[in-house]
């Protein structure tokens, strides 16, 4: 769970980072238009068409980042709510009177579980 959690925060902070640079290009651009559009370099209309297609640009991407990270907010907790769903069946084992047949209980949900998520895993990979 740490792993996770650490993989987590690096994707964060690499996404921090290329949204910084994302804004101070942007800022760079936005100035040259200026300075362009000032000098009579470039007319008005094709700096802002530029800036519009930038901001556009800039929207796909954050679209794109925020549906990446709703899948996986979700990927998250459907495999929380698989182990709190094994959790459960393996409190219900401890209902069972015939330790053995508790013991039993036990190893067979723990060898289901692990035949099916590392089956998953496999798949995914």
């Amino acid at each position: 769970m740490l792993q996770f959690r650490k993989m987590l925060s690096d994707q964060a902070s690499v996404s921090q980072r290329i949204a910084l640079w994302a804004g101070l290009v942007g800022i760079g651009i936005i100035l040259t238009g200026v300075v362009l559009v000032y000098s009579k370099v470039l007319p008005l209309a094709a700096v802002s068409g530029a800036a519009g297609l930038i901001s556009e640009a800039i929207s796909v991407l954050f679209i794109q980042r925020a549906t990446q990270a709703s899948r996986q907010v979700e990927k998250s907790y459907n495999q929380l709510q698989e182990i709190y769903k094994a959790n459960q069946l393996i409190s219900i084992c401890d209902t069972i009177e015939m330790k053995s047949k508790r013991e039993d209980a036990k190893i067979m949900i723990v060898k289901k579980l692990a035949a099916r998520w590392f089956s998953l895993e496999r798949s995914v990979v």
